[in-house]
């Protein structure tokens, strides 16, 4: 009895551990807001590129002023909502680097925030710190970064988007010498991705959320099944019962 008992119980740990739920998605929103020339002009919005960029250039040449760049990139991903009892095991946010060039003292920082499927201006720039940079080094190919307490705590608080942005981190150098400027100098870096309108879907950003039962959900199968199994040994035995009893 104690020997049934307990492989009815581990059967049902086993089971309910082996439920889970993969939910993968691409943005349903992502942008590039950017502003160039100098003195600055006002942010321009972009969601109509397949490439995403956070970066910046300063330049400046003989007899010209300094001329800057900026840009940002965000994006949002519709989220699940979990069956009761479910929590997120785990989630990664993945991408395709296509180029990834930054000086020293240069970061791309990666932060997130509740999206509301839309893109405004403060997502660009607010959000939790999820990563100092983004940067790997490389000029080309995949990345991902694991995102599960974020994104969990988003799924737990009701949230309906995950945001992701990435910032421009570049230091700007101060032009010395006096006017006209006797020496030409670039100050770059880039960070560039594939957007969700790339002309590859393999290219496109990805969100990939994994979920399990919650531990007590394990065992309120387990039990169940116990019960269960017990009804059915129960009956079996009756059944024998009868059948040996004489005629």
């Amino acid at each position: 009895m104690r020997l049934f008992i307990c492989a009815f119980l581990l059967v049902g740990i086993s089971s309910s551990s082996s439920i889970a739920a993969t939910y993968s998605t691409t943005p349903v929103i992502d942008g590039t807001r950017y502003r160039s020339g100098f003195p600055f002009p006002t942010f321009v919005f972009d969601s109509s590129t397949a490439s995403l960029k956070a970066s910046f250039t300063q330049s400046a040449s003989s007899g010209l002023r300094v001329f800057i760049s900026e840009y940002f990139f965000a994006m949002e991903f519709a989220l699940p909502s979990l069956p009761p009892g479910f929590i997120v095991k785990n989630a990664t946010l993945s991408w395709i680097e296509q180029a990834d060039f930054l000086r020293p003292g240069n970061e791309h920082p990666l932060l997130g925030y509740s999206g509301n499927g839309s893109l405004e201006a403060g997502d660009f720039f607010n959000g939790v710190a999820l990563l100092t940079t983004v940067s790997n080094g490389v000029n080309a190919g995949p990345i991902s970064f694991d995102v599960t307490s974020f994104v969990g705590g988003l799924i737990l608080n009701g949230d309906s988007y995950a945001g992701f942005s990435v910032q421009n981190a570049g230091y700007y150098q101060t032009q010395s010498g006096t006017f006209p400027f006797v020496s030409t100098f670039t100050e770059v870096a880039t960070y560039q991705i594939a957007g969700r309108l790339d002309a590859n879907p393999a290219n496109r950003p990805m969100l990939v959320i994994t979920s399990v039962p919650e531990a007590h959900s394990g065992i309120l199968v387990s039990f169940v099944m116990l019960i269960v199994g017990l009804s059915v040994r129960g009956r079996l035995h009756r059944i024998m019962l009868r059948q040996a009893a004489p005629a």
